[in-house]
């Protein structure tokens, strides 16, 4: 290739050398405009206003979160006196609960008002919704919970059940008995509102001074996600920019989205660590974790994420004198930009004046070589239609073309190779539609196919690596003629199985017919290439496939460098595990029932069972697809009649009639894999019943 290229460079002119003369002189008139005029305009206003806005905007946060946590330890030292009298008689205990009940009525921000003595007995206020406040008592053995009104008083009897709960256990009493004063815990779970994590602001009530010994402990707690709704509600930036809290460990204390700073797994709550947040910021803290807790004053940096510069600044908050968390405001270098637009206008209009100047240039260099390159869009365009076929194209004296004509060529050879390995019509679409392969995929409704060879690790062992090969290559070859005549997209072989699916990329109406069209043909061509191997004294290869439609996601899959196209979903797990559960009903070919809704009246097909394949709860009709409804013989018809009866009697719990009915088909086909299982359930079930709710379904415990 290199060599002809050469040859047809010969005696040509670079396009090079006027065409750069020209453009480079513009765009470095355009450049130089605008490069002076943006970086002198831009320079100190984007740094004077990025950091007054980062100020502005972290003095006011680290104030009111001050001002928040303040206004509780005021309600602790106010509230102090007052629960000290209840320490020696179960009325007056019960008075202080009527007194937590109107702090959280006067505090609505709190979400429990609390105390516990070392006795063991506690109370607490709960703000469970906005003004609703739920009044709980515990004396170690029963807990009586009471309904508050607006006015603070007790609405009724209460409601007692069995609690052994005890506060002297609780983080927030541990911590706060062994200070001197108010201390703020990790976050834990709410006991009366799990799985909900939250925090306590505690103070332990001694008698006289902070030798005596505990008598119990206040406390004011706060959910997490109270306060991640407080640093919504500041706005910043006009909800562009974003706050975050943490604390010494690393892990988050307050969001903007309440649901990134709590795990809600399976087994319990856990807390996320900013190294561990779906939030990309949030992640960036964590190799900035110990900068920011080394610091004193306002630390600022500058990243770029998903295309965008953000400009952060962290810094250490004082809760009080035990607790110290951390926050950081995230803010859109583009927010702070505003203001710079008004000058950027008079770059804009100098710029549209170089334009036109260049435009009128490049007009008369374009005519200069439009002639030359005319042949070449329409090689493109056929290129683009995925027309691939070699044509003839009138040479060129301009280097540059001549080169891309030769480059079309080998791109041409290299689209006709490239096509054998993906499916042509989605090569078709990319180069049609002028788009790049990238991730991404769309829901739609399309036919699965999945196959796979009976025993082929049996037969894998009785041969040679290259018998094996050479055998498969013609297996393989056989099965995907059938698919590609019958329009389908030829997915992957996967070692000796099979993917295909219908209706991508390109919309086909009757995919579900098509699909199991494709499998009747390829059952029929691999019968016959198995008569061939038996001939031979090869080893048999028999085929079981799998076939379901229903809606599913199709696209591209994989990594950036390397995408397959593909598809997921439960419609294709259906029909994966449709292929691998004919191995237990000894069947050939198994739809599901929207695939047989979809053929049926076309498609002969009998009813199998009800299942419930492995891994999932629901179950589905799935059907054993026979052949063509022209083409189906008595003997089918029959087995279809008979079997079909004694399914309805199974599925009606009349074990004795199925028996009778089954047996009749068992005589007629003997070797019937789906009778078989149906009698040793229904025998089972005869002497075995089961459960009353029994609805019919047999749950697959294996692939």
């Amino acid at each position: 290739m290199q060599n002809d290229i050469k040859k047809v460079v010969v005696n040509t002119v670079s396009l090079t050398i006027p065409l750069s003369l020209m453009i480079s002189c513009l765009t470095l008139l355009v450049s130089v405009s605008i490069g002076i005029n943006g970086y002198l305009n831009s320079k100190n206003i984007v740094n004077t206003l990025s950091h007054k806005a980062y100020e502005r905007s972290f003095g006011k946060i680290q104030e009111e979160i001050q001002i928040f946590f303040a206004e509780a330890q005021r309600v602790l030292s106010l509230n102090k006196i007052q629960v000290m009298d209840s320490m020696h008689n179960n009325d007056e205990f019960s008075k202080t609960g009527d007194y937590l009940s109107r702090v959280a009525i006067s505090y609505p921000r709190f979400t429990y008002a609390t105390f516990g003595d070392k006795h063991g007995r506690a109370v607490w206020a709960w703000n469970k919704l906005p003004g609703k406040v739920i009044l709980q008592e515990f004396d170690g053995a029963t807990e009586s919970t009471y309904k508050v009104g607006s006015d603070g008083k007790r609405l009724g009897p209460p409601i007692r059940l069995p609690n052994t709960y005890d506060p002297r256990v609780r983080p927030w009493y541990k911590l706060a008995a062994k200070s001197n004063g108010p201390v703020i815990s990790d976050p834990y779970l709410f006991v009366s509102d799990y799985p909900r994590l939250g925090i306590s602001y505690s103070l332990a009530v001694r008698p006289n001074s902070e030798k005596d010994e505990v008598t119990g402990v206040l406390s004011i707690d706060f959910s997490l996600e109270f306060l991640s709704d407080y640093l919504r509600r500041l706005n910043i930036e006009d909800g562009h920019g974003r706050v975050v809290l943490l604390d010494d460990l690393g892990a988050l204390i307050a969001h903007q989205n309440p649901e990134l700073i709590v795990d809600k797994g399976k087994l319990a709550p856990k807390r996320i660590m900013v190294a561990q947040s779906s939030d990309p910021l949030v992640r960036v803290l964590g190799s900035k974790l110990d900068e920011i807790k080394a610091t004193t004053t306002l630390l600022q940096w500058e990243i770029e994420i998903e295309g965008k510069v953000y400009r952060i600044l962290a810094a250490p908050i004082k809760i009080s004198t035990s607790t110290t968390w951390y926050m950081a405001i995230f803010v859109p270098e583009a927010i702070l930009l505003k203001e710079i637009h008004k000058s950027n206008l008079i770059t804009i209009g100098v710029s549209g004046v170089l334009f036109i100047i260049s435009l009128s240039l490049a007009w008369l260099c374009a005519r200069f070589f439009c002639k030359s390159l005319n042949p070449i869009f329409q090689e493109i365009s056929r290129i683009e239609n995925f027309d691939l076929d070699d044509r003839p194209t009138p040479p060129s004296r301009i280097t540059e073309i001549a080169t891309l004509k030769h480059s079309l060529d080998s791109m041409r050879l290299g689209l006709r190779s490239f096509q054998r390995y993906v499916p042509a019509d989605l090569v078709r679409k990319l180069i049609s539609e002028g788009i790049d392969a990238k991730i991404g995929g769309k829901r739609v409704v399309a036919t699965v196919l999945f196959t796979d060879i009976k025993d082929f690790t049996s037969i894998s062992e009785s041969m040679t690596p290259q018998e094996l090969f050479e055998q498969l290559s013609v297996y393989l070859d056989r099965s995907s003629k059938y698919i590609l005549l019958n329009s389908g997209t030829l997915d992957k072989f996967i070692g000796d199985a099979v993917m295909a699916f219908w209706n991508a990329p390109s919309p086909i109406e009757d995919h579900a017919f098509l699909a199991c069209k494709a499998a009747i043909e390829m059952r029929y061509a691999l019968n016959k290439l198995a008569e061939e191997c038996r001939k031979e004294k090869k080893p048999v290869m028999y085929t079981r496939f799998g076939l379901n439609t229903g809606e599913l996601i199709v696209g591209n899959m994989g990594a950036s460098e390397r995408l397959n196209y593909s598809c997921i979903g439960d419609t294709v797990n259906l029909a994966a595990r449709l292929e691998q559960i004919n191995k237990y009903y000894k069947t050939d070919i198994l739809i599901g029932q929207n695939t047989y809704n979809a053929v049926k009246g076309r498609i002969t097909a009998r009813i199998v069972d009800r299942v419930a394949v492995k891994g999932k709860k629901e179950g589905v009709l799935i059907y054993e697809l026979i052949g063509f409804e022209n083409e189906t013989d008595e003997a089918h018809r029959l087995l279809i009649e008979l079997y079909g009866e004694a399914f309805e009697l199974y599925q009606t719990q009349d074990w004795t009639g199925a028996i009778k009915a089954l047996s009749r088909v068992l005589k007629d086909f003997p070797e019937d894999g789906p009778s078989k299982i149906l009698m040793e359930r229904c025998v089972v079930y005869s002497k075995n019943p089961p459960v009353d709710h029994w609805d019919g379904i047999y749950f697959a415990i294996s692939k």
